[in-house]
């Protein structure tokens, strides 16, 4: 729901703009409503590289065995949980999504990669996890992106804090509540 949420507002391409011009920020005055039919997401580079903390996790309890399954699992319902879903919901605001991290050609080079080539989560977050797209980002010249933490798009918009407040009234008392876990009703 919250990711969902997310990247439909996203999608709108509406809202303020900011520019960089050198090192100076510039705000855009007015509302900026975006022409792009195409959005690019950055789907499948978490699953392929180990950005998400559970695979941290995996790795600490479980090694290298551990987090390989974790990742192959990640990649085999990517295509359910989550570009189904992302297609929809962007698809309703008459966009398209594309994914990079998809491509074939990159899918099958990480996937012939060992692991530890692609991540290292010994190292600290901002570091290890996706360490082979920090790497790249470093060579392109995106020294500063290359460094920082995983942000999930429904936590880096505030869209779950929101969505907590207004069920539960606080994200702490959503969490007592559910741990953050989904409740279905059939």
């Amino acid at each position: 729901y919250n990711v969902g949420a997310a990247l439909w507002f996203a999608a709108a391409c509406r809202g303020s703009c900011r520019v960089y011009q050198g090192s100076k920020r510039v705000d855009v005055p007015g509302l900026y409503q975006g022409r792009s039919k195409v959005l690019l997401v950055g789907g499948g580079a978490d699953e392929q590289c180990c950005g998400y903390g559970r695979h941290r996790t995996k790795f600490r309890n479980g090694g290298w065995p551990a987090l390989v399954a974790e990742s192959a699992l990640d990649m085999e319902r990517l295509w359910l949980r989550n570009c189904g879903r992302d297609d929809r919901v962007v698809s309703d605001r008459g966009r398209e999504m594309r994914w990079p991290f998809l491509d074939e050609a990159l899918v099958l080079t990480l996937l012939a990669q060992p692991l530890w080539a692609v991540a290292d989560l010994s190292q600290p977050a901002g570091v290890g996890d996706k360490a082979v797209l920090r790497e790249a980002a470093r060579r392109l010249g995106l020294a500063r992106a290359s460094a920082r933490p995983k942000r999930a798009v429904q936590f880096g918009t505030r869209i779950a804090q929101q969505s907590n407040c207004k069920k539960f009234g606080s994200n702490s008392r959503a969490n007592k509540a559910h741990g953050g876990a989904l409740e279905m009703v059939l």
